[in-house]
């Protein structure tokens, strides 16, 4: 049989894919290892990782990124000493990744640290914020506010997978709220209630489960 380390990426099999989702993780250890130069030795370490048919079913074969066709019209505008690349989206989509990635990747020669480098952890106008707040509100830090022209600041905006972002609002919610949650126990919320709950908990005649 063929193993991780005798396979390449190109030679994925095409034979009927398992109900167990877990059965072929070789073929994700075999991508981490090629793609993203993860050093992963055996099953034993990630004994939670999907085989790679089952990430790319979810999530398609590579990231989906919207926007690239206006990546000319925001360079031809902006003098390139300008630009900010930063992060944004809601809590728990990734945007703390994002920006890491961004530091390790994204390098512009010609800018200084007073310039950010070109890439900062969030807009001016604030990382979970809605887009309406760009130009009515700024961050209360020299930093932000001396961000401009806000038209040179590209904001990246991340979006999650809705059930994989329930499940990590549930377990970290940040500033959010919501019916039912006691924000003074956690462990108590998470014991008694299903989270994320798609399914009412409750019936209208006499509250029982």
């Amino acid at each position: 049989a063929a193993t991780a380390t005798s396979r390449t990426i190109d030679q994925k099999t095409t034979t009927a894919r398992p109900s167990n989702r877990h059965k072929g993780i070789n073929e994700t250890i075999l991508f981490l290892r090629q793609v993203a130069g993860i050093d992963v030795n055996a099953y034993e370490e990630y004994p939670r990782l999907p085989p790679w048919w089952w990430i790319e079913d979810q999530y398609g074969e590579s990231p989906v990124v919207v926007g690239l066709d206006r990546c000319e019209h925001f360079r031809h505008i902006n003098d390139p000493n300008d630009i900010i690349l930063a992060p944004t989206g809601l809590f728990n989509s990734g945007t703390n990744l994002l920006y890491q990635l961004l530091q390790l990747n994204c390098h512009f020669p010609n800018r200084t640290k007073e310039a950010y480098h070109g890439r900062a952890f969030q807009p001016p106008w604030g990382k979970h914020t809605p887009r309406e707040f760009r130009g009515k509100h700024t961050i209360d830090s020299p930093l932000y506010q001396s961000m401009l022209p806000l038209k040179a600041v590209l904001p990246v905006v991340l979006i999650r997978h809705p059930y994989d972002w329930f499940k990590s609002m549930c377990d970290q919610p940040y500033g959010a709220h919501w019916k039912d949650r006691d924000e003074t126990n956690v462990q108590a919320f998470s014991e008694t209630f299903t989270c994320p709950g798609l399914v009412h908990k409750y019936s209208d005649d006499d509250g029982t489960r």
